[in-house]
């Protein structure tokens, strides 16, 4: 058989892992030399040479020594075919070794003898992997030139067992007589029966065996299991039945557990006596361990499911519950805003009904409003989308923020506001924004759940930092307000959470701005703890790292201050685009109170028209929406971007209701100057004009 045709058939066979090396041949050899046919072992690839050839084999083909043989073959399997015979014996070892989970292959074929004469034999062979040899068949072959008997047959495919148990890597083979109940021993390896000596020649009593194995090395719990499964009333009935059983147990080596197996197989009309059985032992802590880690693997994986699908359920259940919140949070301002405004129209001459419900219309706006941007800083946040934008402040302006902000409702309630700072640093380098909304929350807070007459306090304390050119600022928010339980304050960071106690039901609030201030806390790299007692107050602490401003940093920072006293804005003139007619009639009204001069562009192809046309410094600004009809605000102002002199350098502030920040980024990527979302507040559009106009 060619080399290159017995590829597949030897990476099946290394599977058998069998053994045959220089302790077992000899006995592989001595066993061969009493069958009543030829036995041969050759390689299988390369010349495919003869390893061993026992005597009968030598006399089927009329030699006299093995020398001889040797020499008339070419010391070759190839050498012993019919020249005419060779292809069509390859081609059926090929196919039977690949459709036979046993490798085992039947062929009858002519040989050459010594004297020149033909004769037919009859093959069996057996392809395996051997550690010493590489991939090898031992053959039994019988002359079949006379038609030797069905039984001869049988005999020498019943012996081809011995040989088979003999090779494969078992570490004891033994002998047994059933009917005399003796045991030889043909094979040791590892001896673990106490008595047993390495003597080829010894008879044991089977019983005594068998007693003495359990008793010393079969773990306890299948002692008697092993005990009823290897007795000669069982063998015999396995035997006549199967021929052949194996049973599996665990053996204790040193306290260690380990798994073996013994198999019983009749060796039947092979030895010409029925009451012959070879027994060979195997360990297979390998097999047994690979079983359990399949097992555990499977278990995992199903235990991995389990745990996403718990997972998943968690998610849709937050995801239901989040939009539950939402829907109850809308609507309750919604409410008021569409039931006041039905009453301003029924009171038309009660001016001081009519001013309570415009300022409650305000209130609720301004909630929902809250409510708005609070979901799209979660919704920045939960996508990874928020990011830091640093720049140079002075963290005492802090103080002067809030009080600014929170001065009316501060005057409104009697609350009285305790401002204290510590501070060294004169300008550091931080996310402004970020900062003013941490604590623009945690002061709304304070003074939300805060009874008339109480009192807020803000302390601001720069802290030395281990890090070389940081300083760390702790705040801290204080109040003697209703305060929360100890059961919720592992629950104040989750979405839309929020006490439900009889003072905190009538309070306004979205349940998210804690969630916000954490995360922005974290994302900052900062602390925030909490601490509060229900009818006395709470005490919020928040440590943020900042770095110091370098001399670069100061350099370019625009100190430049200028106070909004309507002069400053008065004649400038602003081209609007905006494809909505409420929200270009609230924008006109609003620019027209700042003392601009308003042109309105229904959409960005109008808009850059209307800048062509008009002449050059004509227009001071443009504040572009960005879902237009016909051409979008950033197609609209790359165009404008592209256009020749003054035109072409107008500032362009995004004035839209996309409020991400990579909708920011993308709005100066397309050449604006700046970005304001909508609804627009009255100090943002100020705050964002006076830049451009600065």
């Amino acid at each position: 058989m060619r080399e290159q045709d017995l590829v597949s058939t030897m990476s099946k066979g290394k599977e058998n892992g069998l053994v045959i090396n220089q302790d077992t041949l000899p006995v592989i050899e001595s066993m061969a030399e009493g069958l009543p046919g030829g036995f041969f072992i050759y390689h299988a690839d390369g010349g495919e040479e003869f390893i061993y050839v026992n005597s009968q084999m030598v006399k089927i083909m009329g030699c006299k020594t093995e020398e001889e043989f040797r020499h008339l073959t070419g010391n070759s399997f190839r050498g012993l075919v019919h020249p005419d015979d060779l292809a069509s014996v390859e081609a059926g070892i090929e196919t039977q070794i690949d459709s036979d989970p046993n490798r085992i292959d039947r062929v009858k074929y002519r040989v050459i003898r010594a004297d020149g004469t033909l004769i037919w034999i009859d093959e069996t062979g057996h392809f395996v992997h051997t550690e010493a040899y590489g991939d090898i068949f031992y053959v039994s072959v019988l002359d079949v030139t006379d038609e030797h008997s069905h039984a001869a047959k049988k005999r020498m495919e019943n012996q081809l067992k011995v040989v088979d148990a003999l090779c494969r890597g078992y570490l004891n083979v033994y002998l047994i007589n059933m009917k005399e109940k003796s045991v030889k021993a043909i094979k040791l390896d590892k001896c673990g029966i106490p008595g047993l000596v390495h003597r080829m020649d010894a008879l044991y009593d089977y019983d005594t065996l068998w007693s003495r194995y359990i008793q010393s090395q079969v773990h306890p719990e299948d002692a008697a299991m092993m005990a009823g499964a290897v007795s000669i009333r069982n063998l015999k009935r396995a035997m006549d039945t199967d021929g052949e059983f194996v049973v599996t147990y665990r053996v204790l080596e040193d306290g260690v557990t380990h798994y073996y197996q013994v198999k019983f197989t009749s060796l039947g009309e092979a030895t010409e006596r029925k009451d012959s059985v070879i027994v060979c032992f195997q360990n297979m802590d390998a097999v047994v361990e690979k079983k359990l880690a399949d097992a555990k693997a499977l278990e995992d994986a199903k235990r991995g499911l389990e745990d996403a699908l718990a997972i998943a359920d968690l998610a849709n259940k937050a995801k239901t519950d989040f939009f539950f919140n939402l829907s109850h949070d809308i609507r309750t301002p919604m409410n008021v805003i569409i039931g006041f405004t039905d009453l301003l129209s029924k009171y038309e001459s009660d001016a001081e009904r009519r001013r309570d419900y415009i300022r409650k219309i305000q209130e609720s706006s301004r909630y929902l409003l809250e409510l708005i941007n609070n979901v799209l800083d979660m919704a920045r946040i939960e996508s990874g989308k928020m990011s830091l934008e640093e720049s140079v402040w002075q963290f005492g302006l802090l103080q002067e923020f809030l009080q600014s902000v929170f001065s009316g409702q501060l005057k409104r309630k009697r609350l009285s506001f305790v401002c204290e700072t510590d501070i060294r640093s004169a300008h550091i380098v931080c996310d402004v924004t970020k900062v003013k909304e941490i604590f623009f929350n945690l002061v709304s807070n304070a003074i939300k759940y805060t009874p008339e007459g109480g009192s807020v306090a803000l302390r601001i304390t720069e802290l030395a930092s281990e890090q070389e050119g940081s300083v760390l600022f702790q705040t801290v928010v204080e109040d003697t307000g209703i305060g929360m339980s100890k059961e919720f304050l592992p629950h104040l960071f989750e979405d839309f959470t929020r006490e439900r106690s009889e003072g905190q039901s009538r309070i306004v609030g979205t349940g998210l701005g804690m969630t916000i201030v954490r995360k922005m806390v974290d994302l900052m790299k900062g602390t925030i703890e909490v601490e509060s007692e229900v009818g006395k107050g709470t005490r919020i602490t928040v440590v943020l790292p900042c770095r110091i401003a370098g001399s670069a940093e100061l350099e370019q920072q625009s100190a430049v201050t200028q106070e909004n006293d309507g002069a400053a804005f008065f004649g400038k003139r602003i081209l609007l685009a905006e494809d909505n007619e409420l929200n270009a009639e609230i924008a006109v009204e609003i620019l027209d109170e700042l003392g601009f001069m308003v042109d309105h562009a229904m959409n960005g192809r109008r808009c850059v028209d209307m800048l062509q046309r008009a002449a050059e410094h004509y227009y001071d600004l443009i504040l572009m929406d960005v879902q237009m009809p016909v051409m979008n605000g950033y197609e609209a102002a790359r165009e404008v971007r592209s256009l020749p002199g003054s035109r072409g350098r107008i500032p362009i502030i995004a004035m839209t209701a996309n409020a991400f920040e990579e909708d920011k980024r993308n709005a100066l990527a397309s050449g604006m100057n700046g970005h304001i979302a909508k609804p627009i507040e009255l100090p943002k559009l100020v705050e964002a004009l006076r830049a451009v106009f600065q």
